[in-house]
């Protein structure tokens, strides 16, 4: 795992982060500032940035960078920005940051990039000095520039497609021209054909810097598959070392069956028929079809939903995913299903991978049911951000696969609406207790409403996933009420520090939450660190 610092002037956003990377194993440190980062890094050997653009004090994120990159000239940058900013992104590309996010994301794509970028290899092979002639041939300075100048223009050309800096007109005229370049690097690798192709890679990375579009079309690339090339870098699908095979897998058919990571490859960037370039769905597995994803895909694990109302999750067949496939098949929540293409598939019943059938009844200390619930809070927090409320979910909805953060698979207002039509019209008595307690006389849902949802379901991981007297399903509705204060009375120890948070976003009277979930989040992150997280493995 890396040393990673988070620089962001947001302290929410900054802790969030911080909070999500420990997470997923690495050591995380923050800066509220560039001055701040320059000082941490003159100190400590990080292997990462995360730097946000848009920075307090003297110095912007790209600068800090550039200070930085002086005396770590290794170290790998990730920069964000929430602001439409033309000149950052060229700055960024000049400077080859390693990637370029632009607020919101979603922790999924954070997750991917951090992976990404980290196991990028930029470093050229290893020789030992030998007198041997031979051994000095293969290592030619003239090849080694050309493969020097190819990588570094195609990954500018990436960070100002992921920033948005080039639209998707200006980026085909240009990738046209790179299309030539590489069908010109296939088709004649000799070395006397060396220095005119660095030559033609210099100039294409000259107008990149300029972000010069080029008026350029291609016979064998019509504008509608390369559209579908550019939204997949934007949303994180592909990085900048898989688009340098591109033009080769696109041309040469015999380069697709290399390997199944070329094919695989070949469909994730080109396919048009596949979802999201996905070569693995759509197949029929042991006589289960992998109809669709259960929730955006990773390149190393997704989860599907297969025929019989079941769900695959497919995994890489490694060592590193040897420990978490005997855990599920020991423990019985999966059976085997099939062992191709390189990869495990693990089927499960329906509901099976729902953090509700994941807790079994079992309970979650407060700190833990934090660590386990805190994706899901930024999940539902980025919906508010798009204007989208639920005001209706349950653990049922929330899917928690083995190894990978919980998600809420299910977002939508309409079970809320519906009740309340039936309440409304008398048609219907209160069932439905996944629903905020305003359902009774509010037609439609609120931020606020989420944050009541929330709130009873961090009361419901503690006591693992069950209530532990029935009735209390009822009174949380009413909580404030005194009858329904004392009816909580004797379940709330079990909260810890936790209990005046839930108590304050579960209040059947919405004033009484806090104006905004993020408020929440920095309630629940304050009270945990202040307690003292114990350690201990993540549900």
């Amino acid at each position: 795992m890396a040393n990673i610092l988070v620089v962001e002037d947001d302290p929410i956003f900054r802790d969030s982060v911080i909070v999500f990377l420990k997470m997923q194993g690495h050591e995380v440190d923050g800066a509220a500032s560039a001055a701040e980062a320059v000082s941490k890094v003159q100190n400590t050997r990080y292997h990462l940035l995360l730097n946000d653009i848009r920075i307090q004090g003297e110095l912007d994120g790209v600068e800090a960078l550039e200070v930085i990159r002086r005396t770590c000239p290794d170290i790998r940058c990730i920069l964000m920005t929430g602001f439409s900013d033309a000149d950052a992104p060229l700055r960024a590309a000049r400077l080859q940051a390693d990637d370029y996010l632009l607020k919101p994301f979603k922790l999924q794509t954070l997750h991917q990039s951090v992976r990404s970028v980290l196991e990028k290899d930029w470093a050229g092979p290893e020789y030992a000095e030998s007198p041997s002639h031979e051994l000095r041939w293969l290592f030619d300075e003239r090849l080694q520039l050309l493969e020097a100048h190819r990588e570094v223009a195609l990954h500018q050309f990436f960070l100002l497609v992921r920033s948005q800096r080039l639209s998707v007109l200006d980026a085909y005229g240009l990738f046209c021209v790179w299309e030539l370049l590489e069908l010109d690097y296939m088709n004649d690798s000799s070395p006397h054909n060396w220095p005119r192709l660095t030559l033609g890679y210099q100039q294409w990375q000259a107008n990149l810097a300029k972000a010069s579009p080029a008026e350029k079309n291609s016979a064998t690339l019509p504008l509608n598959q390369f559209a579908l090339l550019y939204a997949r870098i934007q949303s994180g699908l592909i990085q900048s070392r898989q688009l340098l095979q591109a033009v080769r897998l696109l041309h040469d058919h015999s380069a697709r069956l290399e390997s199944l990571q070329a094919y695989c490859l070949y469909h994730w960037m080109w396919s048009d028929q596949l979802d999201q370039g996905d070569p693995f769905l759509g197949l029929t597995v042991n006589k289960i079809r992998l109809l669709r994803h259960r929730r955006a895909p990773s390149p190393v694990v997704r989860l599907y939903e297969g025929e019989g109302e079941r769900m695959i999750l497919c995994v890489p067949d490694s060592d590193d995913w040897s420990q978490l496939v005997e855990f599920e098949l020991h423990t019985q929540r999966a059976e085997l299903l099939a062992r191709e293409y390189h990869h495990v598939f693990l089927v499960y019943q329906k509901d099976a991978l729902s953090l509700e059938q994941r807790l079994r009844g079992q309970k979650v200390d407060p700190y833990k049911a934090w660590r386990i619930l805190r994706p899901i809070f930024l999940q539902v927090a980025s919906y508010h951000q798009q204007k989208r409320c639920s005001g209706c979910f349950s653990l049922r909805d929330i899917d928690s696969p083995p190894g990978q953060p919980c998600y809420l698979s299910h977002f939508s207002p309409q079970a809320y609406q519906e009740a309340h039509q039936k309440l409304a019209g008398g048609r219907g008595i209160l069932s439905n207790y996944g629903t905020a307690p305003e359902v009774l006389r509010q037609p439609n849902p609120t931020q606020l409403s989420d944050q009541a949802v929330l709130g009873r379901l961090l009361f419901e991981v503690v006591h693992g996933g069950n209530y532990p007297d029935p009735a209390l399903r009822q009174h949380i509705r009413l909580l404030g009420a005194p009858d329904s204060n004392r009816a909580f009375g004797p379940h709330l120890q079990a909260l810890g520090p936790l209990t005046s948070i839930f108590y304050k976003m579960a209040h059947s009277d919405p004033i009484q939450r806090y104006l905004k979930l993020e408020d929440a989040i920095a309630a629940l992150d304050a009270a945990t660190r202040a307690s003292g997280t114990p350690k201990g493995d993540d549900h």
